[in-house]
């Protein structure tokens, strides 16, 4: 579902950095024009997370970031035992949300460095009133997991979510 915007602000509802864990944003400008956005990060609090960071893509441009490095605070992540988790915002300067997609990789790694597990989600509109999530996994070595975070930080307004949750077969579990 997700990925093209509307609006000039999307939400990635959750990263996590530290601990093993990397997170990662992909954005990229389809559109035929340069496109300006911001991209600041949140704590699990709605804290400030990081110093905000200010990027043109070209059109068709294409940009990977590291949360740590984009946000600089690669050096304190790197260092932390415990991993810390948040929500990024992503605001349009000049320009559109409509020519923009955008999705965030998490990867976890073992104290070795090797590549244990990882997911990835496409950024979608804050206001969106739907989210799929299509392989949730629990066993010994594999969690399924998800969060929720309210755009409205800082704003004496709540947000609702109802969570449904479905077998393979389709069917709607209790």
């Amino acid at each position: 579902r997700g990925g093209r915007q509307s609006s000039r602000e999307i939400t990635a509802p959750f990263f996590v950095s530290g601990g093993g864990l990397r997170s990662t944003l992909a954005l990229i400008n389809t559109g035929d024009a340069p496109l300006t956005v911001g991209v600041t990060g949140r704590d699990s609090s709605g804290g400030m997370f990081g110093s905000p960071a200010i990027m043109t893509l070209g059109p068709g441009q294409a940009r990977n970031s590291e949360i740590e490095t984009l946000l600089g605070v690669a050096r304190i992540a790197r260092d932390l035992s415990e991993p810390i988790n948040g929500s990024i915002v992503i605001q349009t300067l000049r320009g559109s949300m409509l020519p923009l997609l955008a999705s965030l990789q998490i990867d976890g790694f073992d104290g070795a460095g090797r590549h244990q597990a990882g997911m990835h989600y496409w950024v979608a509109e804050s206001a969106q009133r739907h989210w799929e999530i299509p392989i949730m996994a629990t066993s010994r070595r594999y969690f399924g997991s998800f969060a929720i975070a309210s755009p409205n930080v800082g704003l004496p307004i709540q947000t609702e979510a109802i969570i449904d949750v479905f077998d393979s077969e389709g069917r709607l579990l209790e």
